[in-house]
């Protein structure tokens, strides 16, 4: 195996438009060490922006799976303090 293949990468996505251009270059580079080891590629989304690409056991060979680090949570209209619009007479 060549040195500088990479099992990891760490991508930080500066404007959203090259964002599928990246994560496929990252890939790109993954993919003769997850062939070489019969590993899948695991692509965990650490935020809007960042990620993490990685030769991986538990994905099977020849393919790639995506997961989200966290659970980005949607705002909650009801956490703001806005309940008193609702009730208060104009």
């Amino acid at each position: 195996m060549d040195e500088t293949t990479p099992f990891r990468l760490d991508i930080v996505v500066s404007q959203t438009q090259s964002r599928d251009d990246q994560l496929a270059d990252a890939v790109n580079q993954l993919i003769p060490t997850a062939l070489e080891h019969r590993h899948g590629i695991l692509v965990t989304q650490h935020d809007t922006a960042k990620y993490t690409l990685e030769v991986h056991p538990s994905v099977p060979c020849g393919t790639i799976h995506e997961k989200a680090a966290r659970t980005i949570k949607a705002p909650n209209p009801f956490d703001l303090d806005t309940a008193h619009l609702l009730t208060e007479p104009r």
